[in-house]
């Protein structure tokens, strides 16, 4: 296997000549796998089959068919406005207010009597 160019450049710079390229084999190729994993890579229900050529042409053809199936940007209605601020509270939320202030006045002094 040739020199890589760039290792070939740095070699050149600092001036050395007597290195020679050696490739490495992989270091975890004659490493075993563990038993667990083993299994789980050759469990077909894990795993699964590889796609036949049928279901890659039924595959494409439903993405294509959805694709023409949907709508252009241009068809796309724009959102709807946001509703108006509320500038002023509807009129009985004082009335509402006090009525609860009065159950709370009425519950604090029930539980003072007790």
């Amino acid at each position: 296997m040739a020199i890589r160019n760039d290792v070939s450049s740095l070699l050149d710079r600092i001036g050395r000549q007597d290195l020679r390229y050696r490739e490495f084999g992989d270091p975890l190729g004659d490493m075993e796998m563990w038993p667990i994993f083993e299994a789980l890579l050759q469990d077909r229900r894990i795993v699964g089959e590889a796609p036949t050529a049928l279901d890659q042409r039924r595959r494409s053809q439903a993405v294509q068919q959805r694709m023409v199936a949907a709508p252009s940007p241009a068809d796309i209605p724009p959102p709807a406005a946001p509703p108006p601020p509320r500038t002023a509270p509807p009129a009985g939320d004082a009335q509402v207010r006090a009525f609860f202030g009065q159950l709370g006045a009425g519950s604090r002094t029930d539980e003072r009597d007790i």
